[in-house]
């Protein structure tokens, strides 16, 4: 975790993902988190595991006491894939994430708003031509594994870097797309201010009469 801790400290590029119970941010639990710095290699830090045999884990409030500086960081310049979605479970957890400069679902939609999907499978097989690790090999009914936080960490942990991986390997690919097509103000001076507009939207929710 130091180890980590230092790399993202360092590193010019964050690629950040959660891992959770549920694809709902406001009943998720906080899972694991991955994290990539450099091409084709990331890291996994799982915490909330828990089935028969888990390996022992870092405790939930160490590693995110240790990560919150960084992850609170406007210096840290961060990407992710529908990012909104991280900031939300990570509010709930005290964490204020800041810094994000690129979110890859974003720039797809801007990109080509008529695609019928902007999720990271789809960003990979478009822009880098690769086939992501599916989901329902990791979690599903094939498996008997109900959530993420039952899957066993010799799955979890290359299915969550592979996330981190794509996402910060996409953005080279996605943001001189942006560029080329003229989109990069539209990007910086709305789109991604928007996002942490909307996360607080979601969080207070509305009230209807």
């Amino acid at each position: 975790l130091a180890e980590l801790v230092a790399r993202l400290r360092a590193a010019e590029l964050v690629a950040v993902d959660t891992e959770t119970t549920s694809a709902d941010p406001m009943r998720a639990e906080l899972v694991g988190m991955s994290f990539a710095v450099e091409d084709d290699r990331a890291a996994y830090l799982p915490f909330g595991h828990r089935y028969i045999g888990v390996p022992e884990q870092l405790p939930a409030d160490l590693v995110l006491r240790e990560l919150k500086p960084i992850l609170e960081d406007p210096a840290v310049r961060k990407v992710g894939q529908n990012i909104k979605y991280d900031m939300l479970v990570l509010a709930r957890h005290g964490i204020g994430l800041a810094g994000v400069v690129f979110d890859t679902m974003v720039a797809s939609y801007l990109i080509d708003p008529s695609k019928r999907a902007h999720n990271l499978d789809q960003i990979a097989l478009d822009f880098l031509d690769h086939r992501c690790i599916p989901f329902e090999e990791v979690v599903g009914r094939r498996r008997g594994v109900e959530t993420f936080a039952e899957a066993s960490l010799e799955q979890a942990g290359p299915y969550a870097c592979e996330d981190a991986d794509v996402t910060r390997l996409a953005h080279r690919v996605l943001a001189q797309r942006i560029e080329d097509l003229g989109l990069r103000e539209l990007m910086d001076s709305v789109e991604l201010p928007l996002v942490p507009v909307l996360m607080r939207m979601e969080m207070r929710g509305v009230a209807v009469d």
